[in-house]
């Protein structure tokens, strides 16, 4: 019973201090003070009838009766002034409430202690009243101009301020919620509400931008506090005490909260505003220093990793959950070179206790002294493949550890008292998974090199930093041949961060890094949390000429991509050439088959003499998503391949049919499959038409590029475009085979084109796996073998930068000769 008086006690103080911030705010009443608790109406009226057996309207108003009459005490103001500085738009309403509550009217107020020298004072007043009618007419007459002036500059005030919520803020609101500023849309629609006239409209609005959440924590009774995802200060804003029932927030968007609770360690969480929350409390002191709090929900998929997909629970695991829910502690940053350094100088590769795990290499078991001696720095010493003299870099203490393999990882875990993670409770910690967007913008896939733990401000769900990028980081989960890493590192592409990585275990990337986890209840974490993951479904031997179609067959298919010359009506939508390397073109021209218009990018250099060699650019899945803006997108595309302009070749990317702002007609799948992809190479031939009516573009010389998702389009081209001259793919490749319609299988556009072909794959890709896409579509080009060339990288989705420009520049030179520079 205590513990809930306490509680109500500490929520009639924050309410109290709420209405008192606001307390000159006329408007300021229960749907403002609810928001501003963090609560919706009815359950601040639920709680208030709880603990004071009031509801909102009559809390407030006493809260405010309260301080006018301590103005009346204290300050020498009439009651009309301090009527305002309470809150009261009318003199006359303020009277009578003060007058209901206290008894007596605010005029009596002063002299109410001593009722004779009260009585004195009236008698006094009244002879004074008799003797002075004439100058009590005349202050009447001063408080009655007075309060006209007030009401008409109160009108003009608001008048403006009406003006100014329609014309300006509201459309200011809508404005950056449509770029994706939820968050700022949000409190821009509310600083404007109560100026809004047409109550209808701000409804509609309020219902788009809002969403409601509840928070919840074992034990409750914790305040929370929460501010933007993207917010580095300290300016948290309150929300409320656990249970938080329906908290009005902005919607679709990411939040980080501080759950604070007296005697237990506080919790920074961070979580979408779509999805009620829980989080569990532990006594102050229990979590371990430099480690966060994170609960797994445990589903159990048999071990198995799809290869060449997403596995479904890396998406779902945070939605779907369910009973078996276990806490655990993670690191918050990946383990840094100076911690790993107490490990070395403790002796840490002289003693065996810390190394538990057989060393297995190529299905041969090594003995001690073996593997030791592959565990050396650059200069032979003990230590990570990236050190020298068994010291990490100068001045690079708190970076990241790299450079270590799976055994050395496991090593450290087991003499710093902690674990590697288990690939359940890695994904666990990462969360987020639908809302990734986030965490990726702030962290470090900058090709640059590993920075400084938490320098980038990615943080996940449980309060950690940089699971994504910076470095890759070793799971406890494998085979007898390989472990896993996840997270992806900062030369890898961004998309890697939701890769599963199939390492072997004495892989020394400088790309691999580690954190560790402590496991509270481990004999309560479901087993198979700890098994052998099998990596993909082994692939069955699969007769891939069945699905080849003859040549009369073929060019029925290709016959589909046919279409009548007609106008392009091309036009130079915009010109920018602020960048030092090139100009950028929006351009625009007519399909084939409807009335819309095809969008494309021309980068043209500055560095070499016209007319260019050119590449057509297909780049990753986000250019093809639905729904998008290309113009938000472009010169982001544009930084990811600069070499070939810095070489002297123009870029040009179309935005096919299906794609950004240019969505399908309709959601058939037959339609996206032969329409779709018959309009997609339509628009890219019309882009090839265009190219060739200018004058800078030397239409012999076209190539295509393609990378991931963006490659199975651009692979499959040259065998309907006969313009296209050669053609580079980059960690990408076609679906060998389509069994419900094996006319259009990739294996019968690949066997009919004849272009010199380069293909720069990684050999552990988990989205194009090598056996069953990569080496059938190598097999399959029609290219002859001198023409065609396959480079296999010991990576997974990525393809180390200066090997990728140093192979493609080559082979455009190779195939299209050198580009004639500028003097």
């Amino acid at each position: 019973m205590m513990f809930v008086k306490m509680v109500a006690n500490v929520l009639i103080q924050k309410l109290t201090t709420l209405v008192e911030a606001n307390m000159a705010n006329e408007k300021y009443g229960p749907e403002e003070l609810a928001h501003d608790a963090g609560m919706s109406h009815s359950n601040l009226n639920r709680k208030l009838k709880s603990a004071t057996n009031q509801n909102a309207s009559k809390f407030i108003r006493e809260i405010r009766l309260k301080k006018a009459k301590e103005l009346l005490q204290n300050e020498g103001l009439t009651a009309a002034e301090i009527s305002y500085r309470v809150g009261f738009g009318s003199p006359t309403y303020f009277n009578k409430c003060f007058h209901e509550f206290f008894g007596y009217a605010p005029g009596e107020m002063r002299n109410h202690n001593s009722h004779a020298n009260h009585n004195n004072i009236n008698h006094n007043q009244k002879i004074k009243a008799e003797n002075q009618k004439p100058g009590k007419l005349r202050i009447a007459a001063g408080i009655f101009a007075l309060i006209f002036i007030t009401a008409q500059a109160w009108f003009i005030i608001h008048k403006i301020n009406v003006n100014r919520a329609v014309n300006k803020i509201i459309p200011r609101a809508m404005e950056i919620h449509d770029e994706g500023n939820f968050f700022d849309a949000f409190y821009l629609l509310k600083k404007a509400e109560k100026y809004i006239p047409n109550k209808n409209e701000f409804l509609k609005l309020d219902s788009a931008y809002s969403s409601y959440q509840s928070i919840y924590t074992h034990p409750p009774g914790a305040e929370v506090y929460f501010k933007a995802y993207s917010d580095t200060t300290e300016n948290w804003r309150y929300l409320g005490i656990t249970p938080v029932d329906s908290a009005k927030l902005p919607s679709l968007t990411v939040l980080k909260y501080k759950i604070v609770k007296q005697g237990y360690d506080t919790v920074i969480a961070v979580q979408p505003t779509v999805w009620d929350f829980y989080r569990k409390l532990f006594t102050a002191g229990t979590t371990p220093e430099g480690m966060v709090s994170a609960t797994a929900a445990f589903l159990d998929f048999h071990g198995h990793v799809a290869a060449g997909t997403i596995p479904y629970w890396m998406e779902l695991s945070e939605i779907l959950g369910n009973d078996s829910t276990t806490s655990y502690f993670i690191d918050k940053f990946e383990v840094t070179n100076a911690q790993y350094k107490r490990f070395i100088t403790s002796g840490g590769y002289q003693h065996r206790k810390y190394w538990k795990h057989p060393f297995v290499k190529d299905k041969k078991q090594l003995s001690w002294e073996e593997a030791m001696a592959l565990f050396i720095d650059q200069t032979g010493r003990p230590g990570p493949s990236t050190w020298k003299a068994g010291d990490y870099p100068r001045n690079e203490e708190d970076y990241p550890v790299s450079g270590i393999s799976w055994y050395e990882a496991a090593a450290y875990a087991e003499f710093a008292g902690k674990e590697l993670p288990s690939f359940s409770h890695w994904i666990a910690a990462k969360g987020l998974e639908t809302f990734e967007s986030y965490v990726l913008s702030k962290s470090n896939f900058k090709y640059e090199g590993p920075a400084k733990v938490g320098f980038y401000k990615g943080m996940n769900a449980y309060g950690s930093y940089d699971m994504a990028g910076n470095v890759r980081e070793w799971c406890f989960n494998g085979n007898s041949s390989s472990r896993t890493t996840c997270g992806g590192a900062w030369n890898d592409a961004f998309y890697a961060y939701r890769d599963v990585n199939i390492i072997n275990p004495f892989d020394r990337s400088e790309k691999n890094g580690f954190r560790c986890v402590k496991y509270i209840e481990k004999e309560k974490i479901p087993a198979f949390c700890f098994d052998t993951l099998n990596f993909g479904s082994p692939h069955p031997e699969m007769n891939y000429r069945q699905y080849l179609v003859n040549d009369d067959v073929f060019k029925t298919v290709r016959d589909q991509f046919l279409y009548a010359k007609s106008p392009l009506d091309a036009r130079v939508e915009w010109r920018d050439d602020i960048n030092k390397n090139y100009i950028l073109q929006k351009i625009t021209f007519n399909t084939v088959y409807n009335d819309k218009r095809i969008v494309a990018y021309l980068c043209l250099p500055r560095t070499s003499i016209p007319p260019y060699q050119t590449v057509i650019m297909f780049p990753g899945i986000d250019w093809f998503n639905p729904g998008g803006s290309s113009e938000n997108m472009i010169r982001d595309q544009i930084a990811g391949v600069n070499y070939y302009l810095k070489d002297g070749r123009a870029i040009v990317f179309p935005v096919l049919y299906g794609s950004l702002e240019r969505a399908y007609d309709n959601d058939n799948t037959t339609d996206s499959l032969t329409n779709g992809m018959v309009n997609q190479i339509n628009d890219f031939s019309r882009l090839v038409d265009y190219l060739e009516t200018r004058e800078d573009i030397d239409a012999d010389k076209i190539a295509v590029w393609g990378a991931s998702w963006g490659g199975v389009l651009s692979s499959l081209i040259p065998a309907i475009d006969k313009r296209v001259k050669t053609s580079i793919l980059y960690i990408s490749c076609a679906s060998p085979v389509d069994k419900e319609f094996p006319e259009w299988s990739a294996i019968n556009f690949l066997s009919r084109i004849n272009i010199p072909t380069l293909m720069l794959e990684g050999k552990y890709d988990i989205y194009f796996d090598y056996k069953g896409w990569i080496k059938p579509t190598y097999d399959f080009l029609g290219t002859p073998v001198k023409d065609k060339k396959l480079v296999l990288y010991e990576t997974d989705h990525f393809i180390p930068f200066k090997d990728a420009v140093k192979e493609s520049l080559g082979w455009l030179d190779k195939y299209f000769g050198p580009v004639p520079k500028k003097h």
